[in-house]
């Protein structure tokens, strides 16, 4: 009689499972209990199905223990995969490869179904190597994967990073097993393909995916068009664009042409961008915030930074609201230029705005704010900025820090940026390589090489490996201190570590061996650079031209000038201010006008500099006619002469001794709104003095006292000597004062000389 109820009772509730009605079935349980009626297995595992089902792996638990209490037998496999399927919904792993160990320890089946129900509980929680490890455990249990189950390895290995091994796959289900891969398993590939910038292979599995006959649609399209944008190859993106845009059953939508647009952006093609996106609206396509934010990235990247502002226009008159992405990527885009303030204060006014609406900035764009401050050298808007974030409630990181850091070590307040690292390090974060490197640039920055090596061993010492921009900031703070001896010290260090030394390492290196006349170890670390296969650059040749022509040796200067021209790298104005700089040392002024010329045949403007040095070779060769000339030169050219053109006229009259000429050329200068800075005094006030002419010397010094500039010591003393060899004691002793106010102090025997004189002028 007990059977019949309980097969009675059973059938009630399987109908209740099948209808999806776990309470109903749960309801005749319990009903079935009342009745001392006793379950029996098929009782629980058909409890166990229908609780698996809605997913109540939790109240199935209690179950699948009596199932097994209740039999000898274990219980069948597919309850072991209700169970095993409930687990991998619930991203329970560690469950459900408990439960898979237990079926192999009491000999219950594994079907195919099983091996696959487990790799899809790794997958849920994104542990893809352990997904891809049940392949393994498949073929040991003498089973073969089925078409399904090839496409989730060939996924998975995608996702594992493993993109030959998916191939692997693929190779052999088309081939071996004679299966068709499905349109998502190509869209995976070609995802992994782009990742890895196999964009040759992405665009083959493309071509084999139409050639089986599968068609493809816009998603399709867009995975390859991504790929071609994440492999950084715009043209082949374009290439493919044209050919979406002919298909008759599919076209471009939103994403394709966002993913253009995004392509642009990357290639620095704002025009190009633009296009796009004036064909999409053309198209009655809507652009979306991520349009907009795309568009306003290219400006930014191809430095059209008052085109994005008016992309952010256009945005507001289609209601799109922006975000903090919109926001950051415009402010990352300003920089001190003719609108640069305006667009700082710009981006004041939308921080303010941001704020009234109710928008909470996040911590990039704080970053972003704080700094743009720094590149204008605003400190104390960037440390208001850094209040606000506080305030607002976001939490500052380790790029914060940096950035103030480095915002301290550009105002020379060394002591500031290391109070920022210890604040930092008491508020419990960690400082990374970034940090590390903001400070280890501000002690280089201030000329504190020896801070910046406690730095570098604090950083180790914490457990941060140095890598090339950190070894290379080191050997600069070397190279700035012209100490060669310690900069190829790190450099050695660095071979030992096995961090790889790029093209900014080797040019340190070289400016190090130019800085101290080195020119025997400049080469070797040249070919030392070329033997490690490190391509030099334009850089790397202007700073061995510049070395070889600082020690007179013109010839070597051509001979590499000759080697660069072979490898197709074009010189530039700085290049030739090197060499003309070289003409002017050893007074080569035939050299120097032909290197002239043949900046103009290349189209390479010269600059101020490039006209003082050419001032220079003309004064070296006494022709002070030609050397005036350069100013109707610069007028013709268009280009209008600064401090240090006039500064090289000046000392060309004074040489060749015509300091009236050089008086004009001054007061020249200061009606045309350009101001001289200490060597121009310097310059002049040490000519008068030489023509015997006090009194003018004496004027340009009061001019020098008001507009707060600091002259050589040498200077002062001449001016001092000559007033107390005219007897001049008074004017004497009111330089001294001047000089005292301004923290400058005269020379002890020349003031002595003129207290002793003002002493006897007073009795």
């Amino acid at each position: 009689m007990d059977e019949k109820n309980v097969s009675l009772f059973n059938s009630v509730i399987e109908s209740c499972v099948n209808h999806g009605d776990i309470d109903k079935a749960l309801n005749a349980y319990h009903i079935m209990l009342r009745d001392n009626v006793s379950a029996d297995p098929t009782t629980y595992s058909l409890l166990i199905r229908g609780l698996c089902s809605h997913h109540e792996v939790d109240r199935a638990e209690p179950f699948f223990e009596l199932l097994k209490k209740s039999s000898e037998e274990p219980p069948a496999e597919t309850t072991y995969q209700n169970m095993l399927s409930a687990y991998a919904h619930a991203r329970n792993v560690e469950k459900a490869v408990q439960l898979f160990e237990e079926m192999k320890s009491k000999s219950v089946k594994r079907t195919l179904i099983t091996y696959s129900t487990l790799m899809k509980a790794f997958a849920s929680v994104r542990d893809y190597e352990r997904a891809l490890h049940v392949a393994k455990m498949l073929e040991e249990d003498g089973l073969e994967a089925d078409e399904m189950m090839y496409g989730c390895l060939m996924n998975f290995s995608v996702e594992a990073g493993h993109l030959d091994q998916a191939l692997q796959f693929y190779t052999k289900m088309r081939g071996q097993l004679g299966m068709k891969p499905s349109m998502m398993n190509y869209m995976s590939l070609i995802r992994g393909c782009g990742r890895e910038g196999r964009l040759s292979t992405a665009f083959q599995l493309f071509q084999e995916m139409k050639d089986s006959g599968l068609q493809p649609d816009d998603v399709v399209y867009n995975c390859l068009l991504d790929a071609c944008v994440a492999s950084k190859d715009i043209d082949r993106a374009i290439t493919l664009f044209d050919q979406f845009k002919k298909e008759e059953t599919v076209k471009p939508d939103e994403i394709s042409y966002n993913t253009m647009i995004k392509g642009c952006s990357q290639s620095r093609l704002a025009r190009k961008a633009f296009e796009v996106f004036n064909e999409m609206k053309a198209n009655q396509l809507t652009p979306n915030d991520v349009t907009f934010n795309t568009l306003i990235d290219a400006c930014v990247r191809s430095g059209e930074i008052k085109r994005a502002w008016e992309v952010l226009d256009e945005m507001h008159q289609r209601g799109i609201h922006p975000d903090n992405f919109t926001y950051s990527t415009l402010i990352k885009g300003i920089h001190p230029d003719d609108h640069g303030v305006l667009q700082l204060d710009r981006a004041f006014s939308l921080f303010e705005t941001m704020k009234r609406d109710r928008m909470q900035p996040d911590e990039v764009l704080f970053n972003c704010l704080i700094d743009a401050c720094v590149r204008f050298g605003d400190l104390a808007r960037a440390l208001r900025v850094f209040e606000a974030m506080k305030n607002a409630g976001v939490d500052p990181s380790p790029v914060t820090y940096g950035i103030l850091i480095k915002a301290y070590g550009q105002a020379n307040l060394l002591d500031k940026a290391f109070e920022v690292f210890t604040e930092m390090k008491r508020r419990g974060l960690k400082a990374n390589d970034v940090t590390y490197g903001c400070l280890l640039d501000a002690c280089v920055r201030n000329s504190q090489v020896d801070r910046a090596v406690e730095v570098f061993r604090g950083m180790k010492a914490d457990g941060i490996k140095g890598n090339t921009i950190l070894y290379t900031t080191l050997i600069k703070g070397f190279c700035k201190i012209k100490d060669l001896s310690k900069a190829l010290d790190v450099y050695e260090s660095m071979k030992k570590d096995n961090v790889v030394p790029n093209n900014v390492t080797y040019n340190s290196l070289l400016d190090a061996c130019v800085r101290c006349e080195d020119m025997n170890k400049a080469w070797d670390i040249f070919q030392e650079m070329r033997a490690a296969n490190i391509h030099p650059d334009l850089i790397t040749y202007s700073t061995i031209i510049k070395g070889y022509c600082r020690v007179n040796k013109l010839d070597r200067a051509f001979g590499v000038l000759e080697t660069m021209k072979r490898q197709g790298i074009k010189p530039d104005e700085i290049l030739f201010n090197s060499l003309l700089d070289g003409c002017a040392r050893v007074g080569n002024l035939d050299l120097a006008l032909k290197l002239f010329d043949d900046m103009r045949e290349l189209r390479i403007k010269p600059s101020n500099v490039t006209f003082s040095i050419l001032i220079k070779v003309y004064g070296k060769a006494r022709q002070l006619s030609n050397a005036l000339h350069v100013l109707d030169i610069m007028e013709r050219e268009g280009v209008k002469p600064g401090k240090v053109v006039y500064t090289c006229l000046i000392q060309t009259c004074i040489r060749n001794r015509q300091l009236n000429k050089a008086v004009e050329l001054f007061h020249e200068m200061e009606r045309k709104g350009v101001r001289g800075d200490h060597i121009t005094y310097n310059t002049l006030i040490s000519g008068c003095l030489h023509a015997r002419q006090l009194n003018r010397a004496l004027d340009l010094l009061d001019a020098s006292f008001r507009n707060g500039l600091r002259l050589s010591q040498e200077v002062y003393s001449s001016v001092l000597d000559a007033c107390v060899q005219e007897r001049r004691m008074d004017v004497a002793g009111d330089i001294c004062n001047r000089m005292k106010q301004k923290g400058i102090q005269p020379d002890l025997q020349l003031y002595s000389r003129v207290v002793k004189g003002l002493m006897k002028d007073m009795y």
